[in-house]
């Protein structure tokens, strides 16, 4: 009777009757062999003992089942009149006997959640189903919609933009509040200058915020290029997702950048690209711009030769370069290059504490140390742009209370400082133009 019911999923009916018909006429059957047919009285013979005890419970049980069939009968006139697949509601407490299925029994309660995500991995593989025998049925990249049907443990069933459904890791999907707050983030940085270009050393996570527990954006992988536009500082905290096991336990904050990127690139396409490239996207590239902030630590800088030298000899930590100028020469036309750089341990205030300035010196084919300028607390970004007579000029902020602005000229291999009428000249004692050799 049970199997049966739970076939059919709904009251007593359909094959059930054919069930019970046949167990009618097996109440019957044996009711004549526990009274004995005339065959068996002429034969002398008797049911014996344990058949007589089966068949008194049969026959209890019999008219049991002489009301259940009674009930089916009423319940299929009440079929016909109600018409087929609709369900009495008016008879449920009289008649219907309520067995969940199998399947119901088993069946996980679904959790809704919400109606949409944004995948936030460059690849997200669409899988058939969450048991260990499963297919990949597809893929998603990053910024792709989805919806989202429900979810279950680690996994989320979502709707494709092609209209396939199947499931993905949760932690591939990006929930649409964060989905905006990358979007407003990118705008943001979208115009800011270049302060300096690298290449992401190992996998290293990017996150809407300086800091390793602040949500994250995306993941790149080792050798990606990236664009530094910015600088922060956050308190070190050790992350399962980010262990830098050579890390000092001590370094209690550590600096930050903020990159420009991209999330994607074509299928062949090597992440590598040469420090000279403009823009971390080009025409026909189809990737994902993207911005974000990760450890700075993490991040090897695309430092030219002459800085790279320059700033190894003087022992200070590069924060942001710039080419200045070119100037020929016998070999080929000669880059200059103003360095911002910074001493000590990561996590101070100040994003720079010192300037360099590096000039071509013809005669003797080498590079040197036009300016020197220290003790400072300078604010990126940087600005490198021309002055009045189209000689080279940068300008930047002090980290004070005003905000001060300082703006530089080179003038040939000299480095003067740019003041408003009226301005006082301070204190000189820091700045020094020196010419040491740097090779």
């Amino acid at each position: 009777l049970l199997n049966a019911r739970r076939e059919d999923g709904g009251s007593v009916r359909g094959r059930a009757r054919d069930h019970l018909a046949g167990l009618g006429d097996l109440v019957a059957e044996l009711g004549q062999h526990r009274r004995g047919t005339p065959d068996n009285a002429a034969a002398g013979r008797r049911v014996p003992k344990r058949m007589d005890l089966l068949c008194n419970i049969v026959l209890v049980s019999g008219q049991v089942l002489g009301q259940v069939r009674k009930l089916a009968t009423n319940q299929r006139a009440d079929a016909e009149d109600h018409g087929e697949g609709e369900h009495d509601h008016d008879n449920d407490g009289e008649h219907a006997i309520d067995v969940p299925t199998a399947q119901q029994q088993h069946r996980r309660p679904k959790r809704e959640t919400q109606s949409e995500a944004f995948v936030s991995e460059k690849v997200a593989p669409v899988l058939s189903g969450i048991a260990q025998v499963r297919q990949q049925v597809g893929e998603l990249h990053y910024g792709e919609r989805v919806e989202v049907l429900s979810k279950r443990n680690e996994y989320m069933k979502v709707r494709t933009p092609g209209g396939a459904i199947g499931w993905v890791e949760a932690h591939q999907l990006m929930e649409p509040a964060l989905w905006q707050r990358s979007i407003k983030l990118l705008e943001r940085v979208r115009d800011m200058p270049v302060q300096a270009r690298g290449r992401t050393k190992v996998s290293t996570n990017l996150r809407v915020l300086p800091g390793r527990t602040e949500p994250r954006l995306y993941q790149f992988a080792r050798n990606v290029p990236v664009e530094i536009v910015g600088r922060g500082v956050a308190n070190w905290v050790q992350t399962t997702d980010e262990k830098d096991s050579g890390e000092p336990q001590e370094n209690k904050r550590e600096d930050w950048f903020l990159v420009r990127g991209i999330a994607t690139r074509p299928p062949g396409e090597t992440s590598s690209r040469a420090a000279e490239t403009a823009t971390t996207t080009e025409p026909g590239d189809q990737t994902v711009p993207i911005a974000g902030w990760v450890i700075a630590r993490f991040i090897e800088l695309d430092l030219p030769d002459p800085v790279r030298e320059g700033a190894s000899s003087a022992n200070i930590r590069p924060v942001a370069w710039f080419e200045l100028n070119r100037v020929a020469d016998p070999s080929g036309d000669k880059p200059q290059y103003l360095l911002a750089a910074t001493r000590g341990p990561e996590g101070p205030a100040c994003d720079f504490r010192a300037l360099r300035v590096y000039t071509w010196y013809a005669k003797k084919s080498r590079y040197e140390t036009a300016f020197i300028e220290n003790n400072l607390c300078g604010q990126l970004p940087i600005r490198v742009g021309k002055g009045s007579k189209d000689e080279p000029e940068f300008r930047f902020r002090i980290m004070n209370g005003d905000k001060e602005e300082r703006v530089y000229r080179l003038i040939e291999t000299v480095v003067r400082r740019v003041r408003e009428p009226g301005e006082s000249s301070g204190k000189r004692a820091a700045v020094r133009h020196a010419k040491p050799a740097t090779r």
